[in-house]
């Protein structure tokens, strides 16, 4: 999996949005949307500081050697928590 790619699925795992990534690194949105549509490079400081953010470890993220297992797991994780998400909005409709 490419870097940006991995960095945009953690983002969304840990439910943040760009804005509130790009406010957690001290830059502006677009330049942090540069990052995740590979527009631009990520240096070794920044991606330590989405480490940080998303409280792993450098490493982790730089894994682009992810096997599909792996990047199955990270999706499926993704859904159950929109699908967690969507049932806890459903319910409060109904009462």
């Amino acid at each position: 999996m490419l870097l940006a790619k991995r960095i945009k699925l953690i983002r969304k795992s840990k439910g943040l949005t760009q804005e509130q990534m790009a406010f957690k690194l001290k830059i502006s949105q677009p330049a942090y949307a540069q990052f995740e549509s590979e527009k631009s490079n990520c240096t070794f400081d920044t991606i330590s500081k989405i480490a940080q953010v998303f409280k792993c470890s450098v490493p982790f993220i730089t894994d682009v050697k992810s096997t599909f297992v792996h990047e199955l797991e990270w999706e499926t994780e993704f859904a159950n928590k929109i699908l967690l998400k969507h049932k806890t909005q459903k319910s409060k409709k109904k009462n």
